[in-house]
């Protein structure tokens, strides 16, 4: 996100330095990726949407900097636009939730700022439109109510920033937004269509909106629309639209979305109550803070609250910060009104210290031996290829774990042996050695027969190249670790076994 600091400054309710602003943002959990003279460049966190406009930021400031001791809740008015979802886009997106803001005054940046935020939504909780996409469109051109339905590819319209009207099949196999997002449709016969009484077409969602709803300079009244696969992150994804907005001047509105099955009144902007205990709060934060303290500090974060006796706490938090799912998010925003830096680092009070697990001494003394022996330690993953398990010879790849839509087909199978890895290492190495010796990393598993018992198991891999092939000895290692009083006794057992010389390495 790029912030400009005189546009910052002028949406603060106080004064404040230069110097002083660039020191308080990161302590909202901010990081500034580049300071320049007229500008920041802020990164934000992606559960965080509501920070990716100045809008958003210049609201945390005033709270956090006590510019701002109270605000008022976002209110919705009522404006009687209906928009009809088709049971026909029920198999390919079937919902949608939208609003109406009227009244804004957008400048250049101001809409930088709302498309930069639209198109984060979209790669964060939309998941590169798959689950959520979102349109702007001019309200002031449309004739309500609007139609939500699928049409065939046949169907034609003049698409954003556009000349001449185009078929659905066109614009996904000629325009480069067609072909970046045309996956996400891939399969369906049929494809979602916004258009209002007139026959105006609003949106394709959600690959392109249409040409005729484009916002102007001198547009001031906006039709918000997001189609999803999930209800809950459409809903997640409008408030933060349409708050951002209201802090731009506008005034929200209500749409009345009626499908076949209920109706919707969008958006739901009330806040949710989430109970904390105040006990819980100074555990994991170290602090001994009261009821009064613990709330002044969530007014910093923005989220007001009040206390039920001495240790309870209710905090009403805003729609927009759909992240807070637990008690421990409140504990976090807490600490976040308190100041990271102003808590001080302390030592436990108890005279005890930390120490490796036992079953840990043994496997790093065991692996300093085998080292000392010669061996070379070979570190693999544990999602491997299905190539390196077919060369291997083994027959079970059907009955593993796999990884569904792998971005790699090199990690795309959950190992249940360390061999395969291990033969894939050997086949790799450039200098022939009458003998190979490695170690694998160390896989431990829980025994099923002794319930304090813990089996660490590797194995020692020997080459031996002859005038025609080469045999592969593999030496499996098992060593059991007893609990014996105080002390650990050891059981090693080893098995020798011929490879198949198809093998990798061999």
């Amino acid at each position: 996100m790029t912030v400009y600091f005189d546009r910052l400054k002028s949406m603060l309710d106080g004064e404040i330095s230069r110097e002083k602003l660039i020191d308080t943002i990161p302590y909202l959990g901010l990081d500034i990726e580049e300071e320049a003279d007229k500008y920041l460049r802020i990164e934000y966190n992606p559960n965080r949407p509501d920070f990716s406009t100045d809008y958003g930021l210049a609201r945390a400031l005033n709270s956090f900097l006590g510019f701002q001791k109270s605000w008022d809740d976002y209110t919705v008015s009522h404006s009687g636009v209906v928009v009809n979802v088709d049971k026909s886009v029920a198999k390919v997106r079937p919902y949608l939730v939208a609003s109406l803001v009227s009244g804004v005054d957008l400048d250049e940046e101001s809409i930088r700022q709302i498309i930069s935020m639209q198109e984060d939504i979209h790669n964060g909780i939309g998941r590169r439109r798959r689950k959520v996409s979102i349109g702007i469109h001019n309200f002031e051109v449309l004739k309500p109510p609007i139609d939500y339905l699928a049409l065939e590819s046949d169907f034609s319209f003049t698409p954003l920033h556009g000349t001449e009207e185009k078929t659905i099949a066109e614009i996904l196999a000629r325009t480069d937004v067609g072909q970046e997002y045309a996956h996400i449709l891939s399969g369906s016969k049929l494809y979602p269509i916004l258009k209002d009484a007139g026959g105006t077409v609003l949106s394709f969602p959600p690959i392109i909106n249409g040409n005729a709803t484009k916002l102007t300079g001198v547009t001031r009244n906006l039709f918000i629309e997001v189609t999803a696969t999930d209800l809950n992150a459409a809903k997640d994804a409008l408030s933060v639209m349409v708050t951002a907005l209201a802090d731009a001047g506008g005034e929200i509105s209500d749409v009345a979305v009626k499908y076949r099955d209920k109706n919707l009144v969008t958006p739901d902007l009330r806040p949710q109550s989430f109970v904390l205990n105040l006990d819980y709060a100074n555990s994991l934060l170290g602090l001994e803070l009261d009821a009064k303290q613990a709330i002044d500090c969530l007014r910093r974060s923005r989220i007001p609250a009040s206390s039920e006796g001495d240790r309870r706490i209710v905090a009403s938090v805003p729609r927009y910060r759909f992240d807070l799912l637990h008690e421990v998010d409140l504990v976090e925003e807490i600490a976040i009104g308190y100041g990271v830096n102003n808590m001080k680092p302390t030592f436990p009070e108890g005279a005890f210290s930390g120490a490796r697990e036992r079953g840990q001494i043994v496997i790093g003394k065991l692996k300093d031996c085998l080292s000392g022996l010669g061996l070379v330690e070979v570190l693999t993953f544990s999602l491997v290829s299905r190539e390196i398990l077919s060369n291997a010879n083994l027959d079970n790849m059907d009955s593993m774990v796999r990884v569904t839509d792998a971005k790699t087909a090199e990690h795309e199978i959950l190992r249940e042996s360390l061999l395969p890895s291990m033969f894939s290492v050997l086949s790799r190495r450039t200098i022939a050695f009458w003998t190979q010796s490695v170690l694998s990393s160390v896989c431990a598993t829980d025994s099923g027969t002794l319930t304090k018992t813990r089996s660490y198991s590797f194995a020692l891999v020997l080459t031996m190249p002859t005038t025609s092939t080469s045999i592969a000895l593999i030496i499996p290692v098992v060593v059991v670790v007893r609990r014996v009083k105080k002390s650990p006794t050891f059981a090693f057992k080893a098995r020798l076994n011929s490879l198949p010389s198809t093998a990798p390495g061999v």
